[in-house]
């Protein structure tokens, strides 16, 4: 079973994609705040990582660069989740290899479930 960390405040929506993916068959692992998610991260070796921007103590900038800076973070897919489509947060993540990025206010599950699939293909 493929595990995915999501990294997310919002505990509605946590809560909405956590039963959407686990009813595709996926376990899931989840942080609320960005103060332990990389440690999360190493402990766990998600084999994806969805992510929020603005998180409690730590932002998802700041967590991404310490997943990168872990053995076995460089090669962890990411997708961003946030409320920003700023073009300097999404350019700042692009250059840390994040996969795709989508605006909370657009989500929609289905699509966030293709997404994964389409970096965690089954075997």
């Amino acid at each position: 079973m493929k595990k995915i960390l999501l990294v997310e405040d919002d505990q509605t929506l946590s809560s909405l994609i956590k039963i959407k993916l686990e009813k595709e068959g996926y376990e899931l692992v989840t942080s609320a705040d960005g103060a332990g998610a990389s440690a999360l991260a190493a402990k766990e070796a998600p084999d994806l990582i969805l992510l929020d921007f603005e998180l409690p103590h730590k932002n998802g900038l700041e967590v991404l660069e310490e997943i990168r800076n872990n053995p076995g973070g460089q090669s962890m897919p990411v997708v961003v989740i946030s409320n920003s489509g700023s073009p300097v947060e999404v350019f700042r993540f692009q250059k840390l290899g994040v996969k795709d990025y989508f605006i909370k206010a657009d989500l929609n599950l289905d699509e966030l479930v293709k997404i994964v699939r389409n970096y965690l293909p089954e075997k």
